[in-house]
């Protein structure tokens, strides 16, 4: 029988939407671990889920690393795959058996395939759909069902990028094994960008502006330019630079805005890079 787990990642998180997301997976899986990236209410997390393990990190050590404790946690379970969850995606009932139903459609697919995700909904933001099973390498770790074995086999978070492309990173890591990575074409669950995306008229319409603050601004460009000197793609520089420009036209922090832009570039263009 294969075994599944589910990893969720925690910082300051809102515990009712968190009881909601624990909630909608743990009849799917065997277990469920919180790591916790050192949260201001980690007491309140370990009260309200006492029936779970909690991984407390003593100080806040980036998304990479959380999963990285994850994905161990797995491997220690002895599970064959691992859903990992942001502390705000909550996902529908059948998430895990329709992921299999898609994967089982594939020779060998615990051989080939190293990791899958779905389509998912964000209010106000438009998000890639499909029609089909497509391999893509820009899913995002919520809602991600990762092969155990592909970990294993020494695949494991970039940590030296703390947050921002730590996903398409890995996936790329994947790919890299000749593992695929897919994308399946249904709405596995309700994803949130926070409370940072507002809504603005751009002369006759209406667009998404995500309000990031600089230091999530700083981390974006410099995982940037760190990501193209890793693996020497620039499809990433498009998406960002269309989101700088709407903030830098929506935000009244310009200045900062700018400043966190150039520090980022700076240091992605001289940190040592991590290798497989």
């Amino acid at each position: 029988m294969t075994k599944v787990v589910a990893g969720i990642v925690t910082y300051n998180p809102n515990l009712e939407q968190l009881k909601q997301v624990v909630e909608a997976i743990k009849n799917q899986v065997e277990e469920i671990v919180i790591v916790d990236n050192a949260s201001n209410n980690l007491v309140n997390i370990k009260s309200n889920f006492q029936n779970l393990t909690i991984i407390p990190l003593s100080t806040n050590l980036g998304i990479a690393a959380a999963l990285n404790k994850i994905n161990q946690f797995a491997i220690n379970y002895k599970a064959d795959w691992v859903i990992t969850l942001d502390q705000d995606s909550i996902v529908n009932d059948n998430i895990v058996s329709t992921y299999f139903e898609y994967l089982r459609k594939i020779p060998s697919y615990q051989q080939k395939v190293g990791a899958i995700n779905s389509q998912y909904e964000v209010k106000d933001v438009y998000v890639k759909k499909t029609n089909r099973v497509v391999e893509d390498l820009d899913v995002i770790t919520s809602g991600l069902l990762t092969n155990v074995s592909a970990i294993k086999n020494g695949i494991s978070y970039d940590e030296t990028m703390f947050i921002d492309l730590v996903d398409f990173d890995f996936n790329h890591l994947l790919n890299s094994y000749g593992y695929m990575v897919l994308r399946a074409p249904f709405v596995g669950y309700q994803h949130e960008l926070g409370n940072n995306v507002k809504r603005v008229r751009f002369f006759t319409k209406q667009i998404s502006v995500i309000d990031y603050s600089q230091f999530r601004i700083f981390y974006q460009w410099r995982n940037l330019f760190y990501f193209y000197r890793k693996w020497h793609t620039s499809k990433y520089f498009l998406s960002f630079s269309k989101q700088t420009v709407k903030r830098l036209i929506y935000d009244d922090n310009r200045l900062g805005q700018v400043g966190a832009i150039l520090k980022g570039i700076w240091a992605g263009s001289r940190v040592s890079i991590k290798r497989k």
